[in-house]
């Protein structure tokens, strides 16, 4: 008996590959993480939650800033800077932290966020 495979299951067939390889490979997805459209509003719960456990006046990088939604959960007197894989606005590090050598970071910082790996 043959099973109906439709588009949408080949479609996901062929997004677990390319992830697959990437992750085996040690690359990013750009073209995922570059469209804002792909972020879960679900996150913003542990953005929340990460928000509060950073000091007043201190000055945070958020690796994986995606939507940004951390710049507006910081405590009294924070400054904020964003980097991701794309350009998020004014101020936004772009870099990609899967390649080497990293980059040198403009300024130091008291806070580094990486909400997107836990």
């Amino acid at each position: 008996m043959q099973i109906p495979i439709n588009r949408w299951q080949i479609a996901r067939a062929r997004r677990i590959v390319a992830t697959s390889a990437r992750r085996t490979l040690g690359l990013s997805d750009h073209r995922r993480w570059s469209n804002l459209n792909n972020y879960r509003l679900s996150w913003d719960t542990r953005t929340r939650q990460l928000s509060e456990w950073i000091p007043d006046n201190s000055h945070v990088i958020e690796f994986g800033a995606g939507r940004c939604v951390m710049q507006s959960l910081l405590p009294h007197g924070c400054t904020y800077t964003p980097s991701d894989l794309a350009d998020r606005g004014p101020g936004t590090i772009v870099l990609d932290l899967n390649s080497r050598p990293l980059p040198q970071l403009p300024t130091t910082y008291d806070v580094a966020v990486f909400g997107g790996v836990l």
